[in-house]
């Protein structure tokens, strides 16, 4: 069994992809005054992995900042998707329970 963080970062990873499904290309690139097009926070999030691999010492602090990159741009992708007007958003957080369950290390 993979250790609780490599399932919660899994979960994490998958929940972001979720979360862009159905996205056209104009709805990705679209921006809202001050707010980052969704392209642009995939493009960062997705890009973090290597140089944030490079600069932290842990696996467990690796995960960790990973993670929340992961969870900050799917909230931020939300709430450009909710702007970009009516359609079927998914859920924030889908079962996590089932896939990534809290579990001391």
């Amino acid at each position: 069994m993979p250790h609780p963080l490599v399932r919660q970062r899994r979960f994490t990873r998958d929940e972001f992809v979720r979360g862009l499904q159905g996205l056209t290309d104009d709805e990705a690139r679209r921006r809202f005054q001050a707010m980052n097009s969704i392209s642009w926070m995939t493009l960062t999030t997705e890009g973090m992995q290597a140089p944030l691999a490079e600069g932290f010492g842990s696996v467990g602090t690796f995960l960790r900042r990973t993670t929340y990159h992961y969870w900050y741009h799917l909230g931020e992708a939300l709430a450009v998707r909710q702007m970009l007007g009516p359609g079927d958003l998914p859920d924030f957080v889908g079962d996590i329970d089932s896939h990534a369950p809290y579990r001391p290390e």
